[in-house]
Order: C-alpha cells, then structure tokens, then sequence
C-alpha cells in the first residue's frame, strides 16, 4: 500500500488540502496519518475533518502525536483525550524526533509513553523515527511497529526505492516514509494489507510479517558469512571490486603493450586482443538472486 501523513504544512481547508502536490496524493494513497497533537498543548485544527474526509472516502487512516519531551505519561494522556472518538478505527503512531522535543536521546521515553497509552487504550502505537535513531526506542521493539524514514533521494513519485537500512531490533517495518517530495509531500509504503492495517487499529495482537524482500533474502554478505546485510551494502561491495578488477585489467593491458612494444609486435593490437577476451569473460558475469531456498 502506499499512503502520505500530513499536519498543518499540508494547509488542509475543511475540503481539500491547499498544497496540489498533497490533494493529488491524497487522491492515489490507500492509507493517510493525520497528525493530531503535540506535547501537552498543541491540537491540530485540521484533523477531525481530515479523518472524516478518508473515512468518507473509505481509506485507512491513522493519527501521530509529535513528542515534545516532556514527562511522557502527561502526553500520551493528552493525545488519548484528543483522538478517543477515533481510537480502535486508526492506526495511532508516536512520532519521535529531535527537532521541538526537550528529550531528544533518551532511551525511555518512547517506552514510557506508549506503555501509557496502551493502558488506556488497549492499542500500540506505531514508532515513527529515523533510521539512524531507532536505538532510542529500541526497547519498544517487542510491542509497537516500526514506522521508519529514510530517505534514498527526495522523489516526488510512487516508484518506491530500494529499501537500504538497518532496522534491528524490529525484524520489518509497518511503514516506510522513503520520500519528502523535497518538503511537497510526505511520501510512505506500507508491506500490510488493509486487513492487517485494521487489526493493528483494533489492538488485536502482532502482525506476522517479516519484510522478507527487505531481510531475510539478503541474510549473507558477499562474503558467505551470516548476519544481517542488505542489499545495498551488497551492491556497493560488488561495485567496489568490479572498479578494482576494471583497475587491474587497464594495468594488465598498459604491461602487455610494453612487452609486446620490446618484441617488435603491433602494442595496440596485442592490447586490443587482451582487452577483447576481457570483455568476453565479464559478459557472461551472471548474478541469480534466488528467494527461498
């Protein structure tokens, strides 16, 4: 599935959002996360109607409240109070981030919070945070999805990237913002089925899915040794020793023409021979990728 969250930068006026950009992907998005509070004051204006309008038009939706930092039962508390006619029909998500959050490095608080919320909810959150900071709610792993951004580029399209990151100790993702759109349009890709999205909305237990097109196919590095790798770091270490082999092949060459040049025989048609069963060799390269064995 793929689906956008929004707040107030989206400039939603009680019918459509103001930013084109966003009204055009509210339109091909099958999930949309509306953001609903922040710390222990800040409501967002737009967000019954924007949850009425998906519910009108029959998407999945969920709501995300910014952590400010501050003592983190008082702000589950709040966002509880806030989104309590929606609780049970919405995913609800805890967003952690360093910008505007006083407790930005703590490993608890994210813990704090959503064992807050749960008690009065009956429901997880979803952890939204970056990938390079997912050691500050590790230890939200075993109950709450994981809600990760990372961004490979800044694509203002549905063509989802390959996914890159390391995300232990979560063993998949629930979501994936992959894109900004450049500050246009917050873009996410979710592996649930609109079933699934459901029963995390309804606090009905653990979702089995394990991304195994994101982990488990990428189990071994180039090395043959186990742990987890990705694909992208494979990717790079392949390109790393094909630009050593391509080195080595244009000092072989520069060799063969010297020798060739002190027996009297044509260099550059002696290297031309060389590099052309070079290219032969390397063009019958193949690599099988093989899932499930």
């Amino acid at each position: 599935m793929i689906g956008i969250d929004v707040s107030s930068h989206d400039g939603y006026n009680g019918s459509v959002f103001s930013r084109s950009n966003t009204e055009s992907c509210y339109h091909d998005s099958d999930f949309v996360i509306a953001k609903a509070t922040q710390g222990t004051t800040y409501k967002y204006n737009g967000f019954k109607s924007v949850i009425e309008r998906c519910k009108k038009d029959g998407k999945l939706f969920g709501f995300y409240h910014y952590a400010g930092g501050n003592t983190p039962e008082n702000e589950a508390e709040f966002f509880f109070n806030s989104v309590k006619p929606y609780i049970k029909q919405g995913v609800p998500c805890l967003d952690w981030e360093s910008g505007q959050n006083k407790s930005w490095g703590s490993t608890d608080w994210c813990k704090r919070f959503v064992q807050r919320f749960h008690e009065l909810s009956g429901v997880w959150c979803l952890i939204y945070i970056q990938a390079s900071a997912l050691k500050q709610a590790a230890n939200c792993a075993s109950d709450c999805g994981l809600w990760v951004a990372g961004y490979p580029d800044y694509r203002n399209n549905w063509n989802i990237p390959n996914f890159r990151y390391s995300i232990s100790p979560w063993n998949a993702y629930s979501i994936w913002q992959y894109s900004s759109s450049n500050e246009l349009t917050d873009r996410n890709t979710s592996p649930l089925t609109r079933e699934q999205w459901l029963k995390i909305a309804a606090g009905e237990g653990e979702i089995d899915m394990t991304n195994e097109d994101v982990n488990d196919i990428w189990a071994f590095n180039n090395f043959g040794e186990g742990g987890h790798s990705s694909a992208w770091t494979n990717l790079i270490d392949t390109n790393i020793r094909i630009q050593a082999v391509q080195a080595e092949c244009a000092a072989l060459t520069e060799a063969v023409k010297t020798l060739a040049e002190s027996k009297g025989a044509d260099p550059d048609e002696i290297a031309k021979a060389v590099s052309d069963a070079v290219t032969a060799k390397l063009e019958k390269i193949q690599l099988d990728v093989k899932v499930g064995e």
